[in-house]
């Protein structure tokens, strides 16, 4: 009741009646306890939540509670490289549900804006698949940041983009970023979750 009580009183401070979206980070932990899931569920009964739903990482994490968890939102890592939840046909399938796609990660957290030269140590050894992708883009002659927001422009059941800058002089970079017809032929082969699970990145 506490939680619910600050929830209005942030609503009325916005000048809002109700949130768009509640987004559970690592739901498969949720899940756990039931009485986390009835809440949020309460609060959207109670009308102070339009959506509820949860932000996931991998494939793998989505097949374990899906069927337990219908979400009517989902934030999902896509990119250029990370194109798993298109191969698993989940894609499709949230789309065939219902459920509002939200890409995040569309950057790989900047990792896609390093040139191969100038990768971290720990990612050297993937070098190659930099080298193919700035060939593919002096092909194109596109930058990165055009490659990557067209990837997900093109994509019509992504229904909004998550983007992290650093200042606003980058995000008037991202609004400016115009739509192209790209083919995107890099003909990557599967890709590492060493490279596209940032979890990862330290061990």
């Amino acid at each position: 009741n506490l939680f619910k009580k600050k929830i209005s009183i942030t609503l009325k401070n916005l000048g809002k009646k109700i949130y768009s979206a509640i987004l559970v980070r690592q739901p498969e932990n949720f899940l756990k306890n039931k009485k986390y899931k009835k809440f949020v569920t309460l609060l959207k009964d109670h009308g102070l939540v339009e959506k509820i739903g949860y932000s996931i990482y991998s494939p793998k994490c989505l097949k374990e509670i899906y069927q337990n968890w219908k979400p009517d939102i989902i934030q999902i890592p896509y990119n250029i490289l990370d194109n798993r939840f298109e191969k698993g046909g989940w894609l499709n399938l949230l789309t065939r549900d219902k459920v509002i796609i939200h890409a995040r990660s569309i950057f790989l957290q900047g990792l896609l804006f390093k040139s191969s030269d100038n990768l971290p140590k720990k990612f050297k050894q993937y070098e190659n698949i930099w080298i193919k992708y700035e060939k593919w883009l002096k092909v194109n002659k596109i930058s990165s940041l055009e490659a990557c927001i067209n990837f997900i422009l093109a994509d019509k059941r992504i229904h909004n983009i998550v983007v992290g800058v650093d200042d606003i002089a980058q995000l008037k970079q991202v609004l400016q970023i115009r739509k192209l017809n790209i083919k995107y032929s890099l003909n990557i082969k599967e890709v590492s979750e060493k490279i596209l699970d940032p979890r990862l990145w330290n061990n």
